[in-house]
C-alpha cells in the first residue's frame, strides 16, 4: 500500500477504464516490484518507454486485480492526488479508487 500511495496512481481513461500503476524509473527494480506484487496476488507487468533513461517507466496492475488492491486496503487513507494531475488534483486517492471500482463492477 505504501509504494502505491507514494509513487503510484489511479486514473480513469476518457472511456472510464481504470488504470492502477506504480511509477518506477530504474533498470532492475520494476521487475522486482512485479515479483513482490505477484506474491501479494496482484498480476502486473512492466511498461517500457523509449524516453526513459532506463527504458522502464511503470508497473501496471491488471485492471481485473484492482478490486483485490481495494480489499487489501487500497491507498493509505487521507492521501490526496498531487497537482501533477490536472484532472484529479486534490481528490483523495481512495475516492478515485472507489469510482474506478464502480466503473469495473457497475453501480
Amino acid at each position: 500500500r505504501l509504494p502505491f500511495t507514494t509513487d503510484g496512481y489511479i486514473s480513469l481513461s476518457k472511456r472510464g477504464y481504470p488504470r492502477l500503476a506504480l511509477t518506477c524509473y530504474h533498470p532492475t527494480l520494476p521487475n522486482e516490484w512485479v515479483e513482490v506484487l505477484r506474491l501479494c496476488g496482484l498480476k502486473s507487468r512492466v511498461e517500457y518507454r523509449n524516453d526513459s533513461w532506463c527504458k522502464a517507466a511503470e508497473i501496471k496492475v491488471e485492471k481485473t486485480d484492482i478490486p483485490l488492491f481495494w480489499e487489501m486496503g487500497g491507498f493509505i487513507e487521507g492521501v490526496k492526488i498531487s497537482k501533477k494531475s490536472k484532472t484529479y488534483k486534490g481528490f483523495e486517492k481512495n475516492e478515485l479508487l472507489r469510482i474506478a471500482l464502480n466503473k469495473l463492477t457497475g453501480p
